[in-house]
């Protein structure tokens, strides 16, 4: 964001904080008014009766803002920066920048089919501060409607926040050039989740060509966000199967946004990047792929908005047919690549692609790591549940049993003891826990049985696979490892194909946009359980072999040329014998620390 256009927001802020003080009732709506009156001054736009001014206009010049700032889209910008940063995370809802909403709307209204008796009808189901319209607005006006024709006919929204319709019914009659708003019952107070979708005055029947928008991120794992019991009920009545316990209220909105547009039209709403891989959203993935053909997806990545998500944007026509790729865009719209069409349960395969993961070629496959093993992962429960009984190794404990987390392991080997662990919000340099004081808790001493037996130990959030054996079944893994556990004598063995190229690839493109970060791995443990294994044989047996030998390493020179040669030699046992697969691998090993 510019220098100046911050410092106008603060002067905002500072101007609502001022007649708050006073006892003004309505200070938001006021500073929100006066900063729509300075615009329209400075545009020589005269505005009609419109509902941000009733309750009257912050006094004085001082909400002037600079003339490279004075436009339609201000008003959304300062609605945002008078909304209380917690306020704003609980509820979701972050201002679309021009240039994303502009570029998503243009690509989709790419994908509608012009009619010859009507003008086309964008819908936001989420209008915010009105971000999506005004960019479906330029770009119908750049088509050759006039501006009063595109504001009186062609724009619908709906929003759960009476001032946010508002604020967007200002911006349009600023950018209509005549100071009226969209006719009444075009921009609507309601819920786009509701039973039935919302009853627009002059709506096409048939449904909207384009529907298009930027919806509340409500993560159900978060307690802010968290939908509440009713809620829960009315989603799954309207959305059926499409809805998980844990489904993004975003990715709900897409569901809601495929109801509301005609046979031929088009939907794009900006998503989380989880959309593409979470198990939550299948449902919704699988919806989107029998009701239309996805014809694009937007990678946006990072740094769009202040919560500092990860998005992305599926552009689906609706009733459409395949397509023969799907083009893959970057943050600025740039083409990534076009891939094949992506089945419902592989949209994660997109983001792969654009992140230069190697396909996983066809190999020789002895079956898949659940025909063997089993998997496991602690929750919550469990990491809390530890917290209290933790100590270093030494300290009166008798020895205890080591703790490992995610930081301590890597391909091959686990560093417990050697390098600083961290857990419970503090460093540990041997974390041990005392099985003795966990006598009383039941539940974890059930889960510590189960656990605590020869095993593989997973790490998430990791660029490869990275695992190592515990073959003493001593080691307590903290959330959110995983715990595989099987055949001691083929411990190794699961380990070194955890570890390999072909189930690093297969891993990244199964979970791509699930992480942390766009290239991460993060698997869930039944997911796990589908990875390749290479038939038994010699090649896997010295992969075993070397990747033990790298358990045993003492510095990084020789653990790493041990990791490597157990990588080959998986290959080998997969018959695989692309050297590229081997080169993205062994690039995203991690250093020895």
């Amino acid at each position: 964001m510019e220098p100046s256009l911050r410092a106008y927001l603060a002067v905002a802020v500072r101007a609502r904080a001022a007649l708050a003080a006073t006892g003004s009732p309505r200070a938001t709506e006021r500073v929100l008014a006066g900063v729509a009156v300075a615009v329209a001054r400075q545009a020589g736009v005269r505005l009609g009766d419109l509902p941000l001014l009733a309750h009257g206009t912050a006094p004085g010049a001082a909400l002037d803002p600079p003339s490279r700032h004075a436009g339609p889209e201000l008003l959304g910008l300062v609605h945002q920066a008078l909304t209380a940063p917690a306020d704003r995370r609980a509820r979701g809802v972050h201002y679309t920048p021009r240039a994303v909403a502009r570029l998503l709307v243009d690509r989709t209204l790419a994908e509608v089919e012009p009619t010859a008796h009507r003008v086309p009808a964008v819908c936001d189901p989420a209008v915010g501060g009105g971000a999506f319209l005004l960019a479906a607005a330029g770009a119908l006006a750049s088509r050759g409607l006039h501006p009063r024709l595109v504001v009186a006919s062609c724009l619908f929204g709906v929003d759960l926040d009476p001032l946010a319709v508002a604020v967007s019914e200002a911006a349009l009659a600023l950018w209509a050039g005549d100071g009226r708003p969209p006719p009444e019952g075009r921009l609507l107070v309601g819920d786009g989740l509701g039973l039935a979708p919302p009853d627009w005055d002059g709506a096409p029947l048939e449904g909207f060509d384009a529907v298009v928008g930027n919806p509340p991120f409500l993560g159900q794992l978060n307690r802010a966000t968290a939908r509440g019991a009713g809620e829960r009920r009315r989603a799954t009545a309207r959305f059926g199967p499409g809805r998980g316990a844990y489904t993004d209220g975003a990715a709900l909105f897409l569901l809601a946004a495929l109801d509301l547009a005609r046979p031929g039209g088009a939907v794009c709403l900006l998503q989380p990047e989880s959309v593409l891989a979470a198990r939550d959203a299948a449902g919704v993935r699988a919806v989107a792929a029998a009701r239309g053909a996805l014809r694009a997806m937007w990678l946006g990545g990072p740094g769009h908005f202040d919560a500092g998500v990860r998005v992305c944007a599926p552009v689906i026509t609706v009733g459409g047919e395949p397509a023969a790729a799907v083009e893959v865009l970057g943050p600025a719209g740039e083409l990534l690549g076009r891939a094949a069409p992506a089945p419902a349960r592989a949209w994660a395969a997109l983001l792969a692609d654009a992140h230069g993961v190697p396909d996983v070629p066809a190999l020789a496959v002895g079956g898949r790591l659940g025909d063997r093993f089993g998997a496991t992962a602690g929750f919550r429960d469990e990491y809390y549940g530890l917290a209290g009984h933790v100590v270093e190794w030494g300290d009166g404990n008798g020895g205890g049993l080591p703790l490992v987390t995610t930081g301590l392991v890597d391909p091959g080997i686990c560093h417990w003891g050697r390098r600083t662990a961290r857990f419970a919000g503090r460093a540990w340099d041997a974390p041990v826990v005392d099985r003795s004081a966990l006598a009383g808790d039941t539940r974890l001493a059930r889960w510590l049985r189960r656990v605590l037996v020869p095993k593989v130990v997973v790490a998430p959030q990791t660029k490869v696979g990275e695992a190592a054996v515990d073959e003493s079944g001593t080691w307590v893994p903290s959330t959110p490892l995983i715990a595989v556990t099987g055949p001691p004598e083929r411990l190794w063995h699961a380990a070194a194909a955890l570890c390999g190229p072909v189930a690093s690839a297969w891993a990244a493109r199964e979970a791509a946009g699930t992480g942390l970060a766009a290239d991460t791995i993060r698997l869930r443990a039944a997911q796990l359980l589908g990875a390749p294994i290479p038939p038994d044989g010699p090649d896997l047996d010295r992969a075993a072999a070397a990747l033990r030998a790298a358990s045993m390493a003492t510095d990084g020179h020789a653990w790493r040329a041990a990791v490597l040669e157990a990588g080959a030699a998986t290959c080998r046992a997969h018959r695989v014998t692309d050297e590229g697969l081997l080169a993205w691998w062994a690039g995203r090993l991690p250093v020895w620390r």
